[in-house]
């Protein structure tokens, strides 16, 4: 029910989790790897008691998390990753 979006900027990951979020598919959290771990950690599970999918979106993957609960969680999650965006995609 979690998967993490990676990608580089302006390439269309927040544009996906608004999309996300706003059509009730779950929550979608961007920039997930700027946020206090325990906080993220506690929102993760809660997410989970509910049975909502939780779309968390970074900018770069490894990400490297130091609790060792969310670092788990992180490592069981579905990997998504948006490839570089074309000139065409940059202009818009």
């Amino acid at each position: 029910r979690t998967a993490v979006l990676t990608g580089s900027p302006r390439s269309g990951k927040s544009l996906l989790a608004r999309w996300f979020a706003g059509q009730g598919k779950g929550e979608a959290i961007d920039g997930a790897d700027t946020l206090d771990e325990t906080d993220l950690f506690h929102r993760w599970n809660r997410a989970q008691e509910d049975g909502r999918p939780l779309l968390l979106v970074i900018d770069r993957a490894p990400w490297r998390i130091s609790l060792p609960d969310l670092a788990s969680r992180m490592g069981a999650a579905l990997q998504l990753a948006i490839g570089e965006p074309d000139d065409a995609t940059i202009e818009s």
